[in-house]
């Protein structure tokens, strides 16, 4: 009688699981099916510079390096920074890479956890593996990309389904009387999962003070990812002023050195020139941020500034339609005479 009643409950817990599966497995298709006729956002390589590799293979070998990388910072977070951008994760580019190993270990350890926990028919452990792997999925890069490499955010639900898992872990290590496993292995288990659950508290306290401010959160990123564009231009936006100017520009140089036509960059460089005097550099970085973002109305509106600054005509100048709608008005905020620079550029056309 025992049996049949396990037999059936178990019947029920695998038909209530496909169900679920199924029913989940059809709302995406229906989602992708109403936005089938919709464009996929095409990524800046500064957010998303794998989707731009050309070859597919290579793609798949480095997205499923992060995968690894996802899994390990869940296991143990250490090198955390709050934007892995352009060139703070190299690219995986031949199956000779050593890293592709990690990839596959990564995969079998999942399939084979799938197996077992559905072998075992053990809700808890089958819950904690759908908190694992579920609401990670939509940022593994599968079906579609996104405007992230490597978001940590995203391991806020994973993070639960491994507490769950090392929980029934222990749980079934102990066992009571009838545990296999040896007393001196326990006793050690339970040692090293308290020295990782201390570590976790002390590593978040010390986290916790990267975010006290943007300044100290932008540091914290440059020490993981020296290279990260992102980081060194919100860092630099932060020094733009006439103390700070001259170290701003050294960081923004050190951005565009990684991606010579980061529009913000070289926006922001023109910036640091123009707050240190140097008219002439900004100028040709006002110009250039121009050519990379012709619709950036600020760029011009600095842009006419230098002209002014500089004595230099603004007729046929690419800003020159500007002038004429008006929109330099504005430019009393940046310690500028707009009716007399408008009257100025009026003499000048």
């Amino acid at each position: 009688m025992a049996s049949q009643c396990k037999s059936r409950s178990r019947i029920t817990f695998t038909f209530q699981l496909l169900s679920t599966l199924v029913l989940g497995a059809g709302w995406i298709m229906l989602h992708i099916w109403m936005h089938g006729g919709a464009p996929l956002r095409e990524w800046d390589v500064t957010e998303n510079d794998i989707d731009g590799m050309a070859d597919f293979g290579q793609r798949v070998m480095s997205y499923a390096n992060t995968h690894w990388l996802y899994a390990w910072k869940l296991v143990w977070p250490m090198q955390l920074c709050h934007d892995w951008s352009m060139k703070c994760i190299p690219h995986v580019t031949s199956m000779l890479d050593v890293r592709n190993l990690r990839s596959v270990a990564l995969y079998l350890v999942m399939s084979a956890a799938v197996a077992l926990s559905l072998r075992m028919n053990s809700r808890r452990t089958i819950l904690g593996l759908s908190l694992l792997i579920f609401p990670f999925l939509p940022a593994a890069q599968i079906a579609f990309p996104i405007g992230a490499i490597l978001a940590e955010r995203v391991l806020l639900l994973p993070s639960l389904g491994l507490c769950m898992l090392v929980g029934c872990g222990l749980s079934v290590m102990q066992g009571g009387s009838k545990s296999c496993v040896p007393r001196l292995v326990r006793l050690l288990v339970w040692v090293v999962v308290i020295l990782w659950v201390f570590w976790g508290i002390h590593h978040s306290w010390w986290r916790c003070w990267d975010w006290y401010s943007e300044r100290e959160l932008f540091l914290s990123g440059i020490k993981v990812c020296p290279d990260g564009v992102k980081s060194l231009n919100n860092l630099a936006v932060l020094m733009l002023n006439k103390e700070e100017a001259a170290s701003a520009g050294k960081l923004l140089d050190r951005a565009l050195a990684v991606h010579e036509n980061y529009s913000t960059a070289v926006y922001n460089r023109a910036l640091a020139y123009l707050i240190t005097g140097d008219h002439s550099s900004a100028r040709k970085m006002f110009e250039r941020a121009l050519m990379l973002y012709p619709n950036d109305n600020k760029a011009r509106v600095y842009l006419a500034h230098i002209l002014l600054l500089l004595r230099q005509p603004i007729k046929h100048h690419p800003v020159e339609k500007e002038v004429d709608s008006g929109k330099f008005l504005t430019l009393a905020e940046h310690h500028i005479d707009g009716v007399g620079f408008r009257a100025y550029c009026f003499q000048t056309m």
